[in-house]
């Protein structure tokens, strides 16, 4: 969805010194935003994959960690790309990026000093990628898992791993880890059972099957019109991104807040936050259902089947 030109905030998106936090680590970073107004914002440098940033806004009791990918002259994030860090900025003071738009650079006066930097013969521990699981480990028996009770996405451990870098979650093999947050495209922050949370190599576990209890959602059959464009994060391809005015067919409604529908146009379903459609009337519904029925797009199976 796209401001007025007038809602823009007043920040200078030029003046780098205002919203670059250089390499604070993530842990750092969510203590500065967490309590801050939506829209708070800052850019800070992946301690995953150098040359690329990060930007991260505090968004609905949350911080939002979105990953600019560095590309020759260019900066990619999400589907979108553009020549400068600044344009990126200038252009979310204008679009939203899941629930807000870019309000201002989070305050430097309470930033939370970064770690001091090991020598340059020996790179920062975050700077690297995910280490490579031995060939000559033994296959993992695996455990039974726990009986699922909520729609959370869940994750065996491979392999035993273990970092003396604070941001990291060491994990026993067979653990079985929550996913928070998709960072990054090989490191994801995880939670364990005793509910630390850190961030672990994607390469090392495996996805366990997810069906949530019947009681935290409905099925149901309706059609809604997008009310704001939607780009979700690039790493979740369980996210349904739309442009304002697609027409979505809702399947099923969650609790949570969260929808999982079917875009008429082509078919593509996902999930997205019920305040991004507003449902049509039965009328219209109705005749856009008979419509998709004819052309073929009645049918498909929820995500959740």
């Amino acid at each position: 969805m796209m401001a007025a030109q007038d809602d823009k905030a007043p920040f200078d998106d030029s003046n780098k010194h205002l919203w670059h936090f250089g390499g604070i680590t993530r842990s750092e970073t969510d203590n500065l935003l967490i309590q801050k107004r939506p829209g708070t914002f800052l850019v800070r440098d992946s301690r995953t994959c150098p040359g690329d940033s990060v930007l991260c806004v505090s968004e609905n009791s949350k911080v939002s960690h979105y990953i600019i990918t560095r590309k020759a002259d260019q900066f990619v994030i999400g589907d979108q790309i553009f020549s400068t860090l600044p344009d990126i900025l200038n252009f979310y003071r204008g679009h939203y990026l899941d629930t807000t738009v870019l309000v201002e650079p989070c305050p430097k006066n309470r930033m939370v000093q970064p770690p001091p930097q090991l020598p340059v013969s020996s790179p920062p521990l975050n700077e690297r990628k995910p280490p490579t699981p031995n060939p000559d480990v033994p296959p993992v028996t695996p455990i039974p898992p726990p009986a699922i009770v909520s729609n959370a996405e869940r994750f065996r451990v491979k392999y035993d791993f273990s970092s003396e870098d604070a941001d990291d979650l060491p994990a026993q093999k067979n653990e079985i880890l929550t996913l928070i947050n998709r960072d990054e495209a090989d490191w994801w922050t995880m939670r364990n059972s005793r509910g630390q949370e850190g961030q672990f190599p994607v390469p090392w576990m495996e996805a366990l099957p997810v069906e949530p209890p019947p009681e935290v959602y409905r099925t149901v059959t309706s059609y809604g019109r997008a009310t704001q464009r939607r780009i979700p994060n690039a790493y979740d391809t369980t996210q349904l991104k739309f442009e304002r005015g697609d027409i979505v067919k809702i399947i099923k409604q969650h609790m949570s807040g969260y929808w999982e529908g079917e875009l008429v146009k082509d078919g593509t379903q996902g999930f997205f936050p019920f305040t991004f459609v507003e449902l049509l009337p039965p009328e219209e519904a109705d005749r856009i259902g008979q419509n998709a029925s004819q052309n073929g797009m009645e049918g498909n199976n929820s995500l959740l089947n």
